[in-house]
């Protein structure tokens, strides 16, 4: 991933932090979501918001986003959460 493009995301993430008074998971998630999607376009994904995944469980949940290959494949998803969760419980309830 191109250092312009993480330096471009810490840039906005700090622009919206000072402008909201927050570092919730919703400010950084827009940020994050503008990174992901400059990394698409570069390597010929798409990002796709909302993702439906269904679990082991037959669960069905949708994560914040995934990057997919032109044939519905995906490479990966992405789950936006802050600095104050803990990512452990967070998987668990996923």
């Amino acid at each position: 991933m191109s250092q312009q493009y993480v330096q471009d995301y810490l840039v906005e993430l700090a622009r919206l932090r000072r402008v909201s008074g927050s570092g919730r998971e919703t400010i950084v998630r827009e940020a994050f979501k503008e990174l992901l999607k400059r990394y698409a376009r570069q390597k010929d994904l798409v990002f796709v918001a909302e993702y439906p995944l269904v679990t082991n469980r037959k669960k069905n949940i949708f994560v914040d986003g995934a990057l997919i290959y032109s044939l519905r494949v995906p490479l990966g998803y992405y789950e936006a959460k802050d600095e104050k969760d803990n990512l452990d419980d967070e998987i668990d309830k996923k």
